[in-house]
């Protein structure tokens, strides 16, 4: 401990040996002494000696008071003085749990210098859309997995399969979907996303009548601009769905009331074009944070609009019936930096066109459960 009291008593003009500073810091780790680590290395560093271990205990040390921005910064530091050295991992995977990870760059103020792994996560969901309208639409179970991929430091690629099916008089429907989706980052403040979706349904009308097949195209590019406390979004789709043509445009802004992920609003506007007449179509929504690793969101959807494209996390549906409205309540908890939970809860009311009958309302409940594994 010889150099920290010299640091203190003498001020900056005393001269350090390696050895003396290797000592002191390694014990100051050792005893979780976080502060007075803070003040020992912050004068080394004044004094110019810096290297991997020392960046890296102080580091550990913000990390052990809760200075998560500042633990970011050290541990990035140490990572540029050894790209080989790995304890920095777990502390860096620990800060951006408890920063949260998709809002890390907000945080931090610059791109996080995080090893860059091919494979970055494996995701699936499962769930049930109770009906109450049983004799023409029935219950529909679905599930979905896919895999996402770092192609470099600046894209990610996500590729998945999902089903859907739905068993009612008179109709008996399998849908398949095929689903990629690329962002590119290329700087800390701006991400373009493109997504491209084949949708095939196999339809059969009645027990004995032979199954014919329904393709579906979606596809979709949007811009996403970070700026202080503001999301703001630009985004532009086509889909071909039962055999009509459809496009939607629209903006979206998103505000952090604190800057970071404690309280977020949002509100996106789109309008749908389809058959000569524009919809609009209405999503606000709140995130509020519960405790360090569970957020809470509560979203509304009004639509109006029949073929509308439904997303539930990273599924689309096509459903040609009308849209009214969708209420969502959806609670994500991070186990750990590998292991996200995802449940949600979904009341939606809509409308069926029946052949020769007058139009018929109807509801769907819906139970979702989703699990992300992330590396």
């Amino acid at each position: 401990m010889l150099v920290f009291f010299i640091y203190l008593g003498k001020g900056n003009s005393q001269t350090i040996s390696f050895k003396a500073l290797e000592d002191s810091s390694y014990n100051l780790y050792l005893s979780s002494s976080h502060e007075q680590q803070i003040k020992l290395v912050n004068f080394a560093i004044s004094q110019g000696m810096d290297y991997y271990y020392l960046r890296l205990r102080l580091g550990i040390a913000y990390l052990g008071l809760g200075d998560y921005k500042n633990a970011i910064y050290h541990l990035n530091k140490a990572r540029k003085l050894n790209h080989s050295g790995t304890e920095t991992i777990p502390y860096i995977r620990d800060c951006a749990l408890a920063l949260g990870m998709e809002n890390l760059d907000r945080y931090t103020k610059k791109k996080m210098d995080f090893p860059v792994g091919f494979l970055k996560m494996i995701y699936t969901e499962s769930g049930t859309k109770f009906s109450t309208f049983n004799d023409t639409i029935g219950h529909t179970y679905f599930g979905h997995y896919g895999m996402q991929f770092a192609l470099g430091s600046k894209f990610t690629s996500y590729q998945s399969y999902a089903f859907a099916f739905q068993n009612t008089l008179p109709l008996n429907v399998r849908q398949h979907q095929y689903y990629t989706h690329m962002a590119y980052k290329p700087s800390i403040n701006w991400q373009i996303n493109a997504n491209y979706s084949i949708l095939l349904a196999n339809i059969q009308l009645n027990t004995n009548d032979s199954v014919y097949n329904e393709y579906n195209y979606i596809m979709g590019l949007s811009v996403l601009k970070h700026y202080k406390k503001f999301d703001i979004s630009v985004n532009a789709g086509y889909s071909y769905l039962n055999e009509e043509e459809q496009f939607q445009a629209g903006i979206g802004v998103a505000y952090f009331v604190f800057g970071n992920d404690l309280l977020q609003l949002r509100m996106h506007v789109n309008g749908q074009y389809q058959d000569s007449v524009i919809n609009p179509i209405i999503i606000p929504s709140v995130t509020v944070k519960l405790f360090r690793n569970c957020w809470l969101k509560g979203e509304y959807l009004y639509a109006h609009t029949s073929n509308f494209v439904e997303q539930d996390a990273f599924i689309s549906n096509n459903n040609p019936d009308k849209t009214f409205d969708k209420s969502t309540l959806l609670l994500n908890y991070k186990i750990n930096y590998r292991n996200e939970l995802f449940l949600v809860g979904q009341y939606e009311r809509k409308e069926v066109d029946p052949e020769n009958k007058p139009p018929k309302p109807y509801e769907f409940r819906n139970l979702i459960l989703g699990y992300a594994l992330k590396f």
